[in-house]
């Protein structure tokens, strides 16, 4: 029989183990980023890169709560809730300012089909109640004008189907059950919106 060695861990095997753990920890540091690599890449108004929303000129209450949200896990989005996680107050906030002065720059001017089935949807649902008349939100409001059309979509969309909360709109309305043919066409009518 074979006697068995008392099994420990080499240094260079130690080394690796470390150096693999610092490699998986979140991408951000505690200090901000810098939003233009950092932020931009996926987010820019003419990105191909699926349905994320354009940031650049968003609302800084807005932006702060969100990653605040995708932080503690209460709103869920890959990348963001790791990306996210390592950020301490002080960063988080300073990411949210920077990418809010910036200037907005629409997704696209172009006419989308449908915006005009959508633009009766944003009046029976009042959503310039909070968004306001020009639909550019304030505050922890979020501006939808001029957003890309596929993530407004899935962000409305999951509100119908209680995916994500969306408070009361006008009238105390609430947007559980809207159709997915609705939430494209408000999503196409803000789209166009400037």
């Amino acid at each position: 029989m074979q006697k068995t060695r008392n099994a420990r861990p080499r240094p260079v095997t130690l080394a690796l183990l470390c150096g693999l753990l610092i490699a998986a920890a979140p991408v951000w540091s505690s200090t901000a980023p810098d939003v233009e690599t950092a932020c931009l890449d996926c987010h820019r108004p003419q990105q191909d890169r699926g349905a994320v929303p354009v940031i650049e000129g968003q609302h800084a209450d807005y932006l702060r709560a969100q990653l605040q949200r995708f932080q503690q896990r209460h709103r869920e989005g890959f990348p963001m809730n790791a990306l996210s996680a390592g950020l301490e107050a002080a960063s988080l906030s300073a990411m949210a300012d920077a990418l809010a002065a910036r200037p907005w720059r629409a997704a696209s001017s172009a006419p989308q089909p449908r915006a005009d089935i959508g633009r009766e949807q944003l009046d029976a649902f009042d959503c310039a109640s909070c968004h306001g008349s020009d639909f550019r939100g304030g505050g922890s409001i979020p501006r939808i004008a001029g957003q890309q059309a596929a993530y407004l979509q899935r962000q409305i969309a999951a509100f119908g189907e209680s995916e994500r909360h969306h408070p009361p709109v006008g009238g105390g309305a609430r947007m559980y059950g809207i159709t997915p043919d609705a939430a494209e066409a408000i999503a196409a009518a803000l789209a166009e919106l400037d």
